[in-house]
């Protein structure tokens, strides 16, 4: 059973680094508010159709213990993109995933990316940070559509009440675009172990069944 075991412990192993590749949401919906601004290199109005993708490169790991709050770390590198009227917007940082399930039942998700150096600049010729935040919530209304603090899939995000698309040039000025998700697709999917590692544990269980049947015959003599 030992190399049965070893099997399965590099199959386990290789989930493992499986989980921490990149999660890719997309987000589908309608533009509602944008106020035109040298930041944003695009043109868009009340209705147009956007389609955001959101790469988060971080390992999925809740950082807070509280079973009501998730706490997920974004590793600079990650990446959002949007097509969108005239245009599009594309920038790469870091920034955070969190969720909040409290007593009030006004449970949220949030993904946000910080201080995103984008190619755009401003009249003085320099280059601002932008902060992108996806959020998803019931507004203390509507029936909860997260059950736990893992980090959500995207089937769980589209049972949200709320969600919205914000791009602001800073976090305490009015957003120059908002965004009403409608759709999400992609995100997290459920390991699952490389080829090379499913023959490792046939391997394994074929060695494990001989080692088995070897013990067998020699009791029997």
């Amino acid at each position: 059973m030992r190399a049965a075991g070893f099997a399965l412990a590099i199959v386990l192993s290789s989930a493992v680094v499986a989980a921490a590749d990149p999660v890719t949401f997309q987000f589908s919906g309608t533009v509602t508010e944008f106020f035109p601004d040298p930041n944003a290199g695009f043109n868009a109005s009340p209705g147009d159709r956007f389609v955001a993708f959101l790469t988060l490169q971080s390992t999925l790991r809740d950082f807070d213990p509280s079973p009501q709050i998730g706490a997920f770390r974004v590793d600079d590198g990650s990446i959002f993109s949007m097509n969108v009227g005239t245009g599009s917007f594309r920038g790469t940082s870091g920034g955070f995933a969190d969720l909040n399930l409290d007593a009030a039942n006004d449970i949220q998700a949030r993904f946000g990316l910080d201080d995103i150096q984008s190619r755009f600049t401003d009249e003085t010729g320099h280059t601002r940070p932008i902060t992108v935040s996806a959020l998803f919530g019931t507004g203390g209304h509507g029936r909860p559509f997260l059950a736990t603090d893992a980090f959500p899939t995207a089937a769980e995000l589209n049972r949200a009440s709320r969600r919205f698309l914000t791009l602001g040039t800073d976090c305490c000025e009015t957003p120059f675009f908002t965004g009403s998700i409608q759709t999400v697709s992609g995100g997290p999917v459920a390991p699952t172990p490389e080829p090379a590692s499913l023959g490792l544990l046939a391997a394994g269980l074929a060695a494990a069944a001989f080692t088995r049947r070897r013990t067998t015959l020699q009791r029997s003599c």
